[in-house]
């Protein structure tokens, strides 16, 4: 089924926007944020958690009728975030303080740059590097990268090192020489590979 031009306009709305559609669902009484940020749909008797786990951990509310094509996604925390403290200026996040995406309490909430977001991930909850395999793009190991090195140290050619893992020889020559990887040190050896018949 093709998207409607109007759908395809709302697929690329600010989130800003969708998020003012959900907060009119608050208002209505379709929806309910309580004290702990916790989402509720209200359904005919009863209530029930409107929030699903989207990406990484957060947690995400769809409003709308999707029969109609009206159906909107919003991240829960930015939800719980305009309800309680009002509008999110552009270019600024939402940091969860204690690291838990979703935890959405408003006590956990805070407004963040992008970079400052960055940094309490590092220093504060410790949970973010960007070395060896912390890395969101790594394609080797730690254990490989001392095989390199060992293999290189022997003779063997760049090309043919990198045919093994599937690199460059620019990338090989990198890592064999320290300058990518270079928190591993180079006197660690590597676990013998025994081949037995």
């Amino acid at each position: 089924m093709r998207n409607t031009p109007d759908q395809k306009r709302r697929h690329f709305m600010k989130p800003l926007l969708l998020e003012r559609i959900a907060i009119r669902w608050v208002d209505s009484g379709r929806l309910t944020i309580d004290r702990h940020g916790q989402i509720w749909r209200r359904c005919q008797s009863y209530s029930k958690r409107a929030e699903r786990m989207a990406w990484g951990g957060y947690l995400r509310v769809t409003v709308g009728n999707s029969r109609r094509g009206e159906q909107i996604t919003v991240m829960a925390h930015r939800l719980v975030w305009q309800l309680f403290f009002g509008d999110i200026p552009d270019d600024i996040q939402i940091n969860h303080r204690n690291g838990i995406k979703s935890d959405n309490r408003p006590a956990n909430l805070e407004l963040a740059t992008c970079r400052e977001n960055i940094l309490h991930a590092f220093h504060v909850l410790g949970t973010r590097s960007c070395e060896g395999t912390n890395h969101s793009q790594h394609r080797i190991t730690e254990q490989d990268v001392i095989s390199i090195r060992l293999l290189f140290a022997d003779g063997i050619k760049l090309r043919q090192i990198g045919w093994l893992y599937g690199l460059t020889s620019a990338e090989v020559s990198r890592v064999a020489r320290g300058k990518a990887w270079s928190h591993i040190p180079d006197h660690i050896q590597p676990a013998r590979i025994s081949f037995s018949r």
